[in-house]
């Protein structure tokens, strides 16, 4: 006999331990949290028009989602796990095309590998009409790391837009800011990930 066919489920189930929010006029926002408040898989979308920030990022930022947007309330996050470098100027292209970025835009770029001096002028040339982009530097044990932070040095003063968010020099000395494989946050490193970002916001 022929065995019975699997159904098509008609939603996807959501496991344990994972948020998913569908808020009014928004994509699906899907997170893993971690015990310490640390979310490490999943990926978030935009609001619609947002207000008065976006912050574009991989999984640091997806685990800091909460405490950013507590920080600064309205918004808009799009992170996903291992977003490397090259991905993120596809997707600035496009949500800077369907009019879903915020005037004030914060990138975290640097985490998931090397970022080419190229590659970032590539990036922030997709955002020279937004009056204020935050480019936030990477912490982390891996071999890109200086590189990566020596090019977003070198690269943003040509950006007259462009300030650095300094989150190498904030969390300098703070393991507590870091769970166990020293890349994702905790709840503390979370918050003082979000204040940096409010701090560099402007006027």
């Amino acid at each position: 006999a022929n065995p019975t066919p699997t159904p098509t489920p008609t939603q996807t189930q959501t496991p344990t331990n994972t948020l998913t929010q569908t808020p009014t006029n928004t994509s699906t926002q899907t997170q893993t949290q971690t015990t310490d408040g640390a979310a490490v898989e999943g990926e978030s979308e935009p609001t619609a028009n947002p207000t008065p920030l976006s912050v574009i990022g991989d999984s640091v930022v997806l685990g800091a989602r909460n405490s950013i947007e507590t920080s600064v309330p309205g918004t808009s996050i799009d992170a996903s796990v291992s977003r490397f470098p090259g991905g993120f100027i596809g997707r600035v292209k496009k949500l800077s095309k369907r009019n879903l970025l915020a005037d004030t835009v914060a990138i975290h770029p640097g985490t998931n590998g090397v970022m080419p001096e190229s590659m970032l002028r590539d990036l922030l040339d997709q955002l020279t009409d937004y009056p204020r982009v935050i480019l936030i530097n990477s912490s982390m044990p891996r071999s890109w790391e200086k590189p990566n932070n020596a090019t977003i040095d070198r690269v943003a003063p040509d950006y007259p837009n462009v300030v650095v968010a300094d989150w190498k020099s904030t969390s300098k000395g703070r393991p507590d800011f870091f769970v166990s494989d020293r890349v994702h946050l905790t709840k503390k490193g979370a918050q003082a990930f979000a204040k940096l970002i409010k701090e560099n916001l402007g006027p």
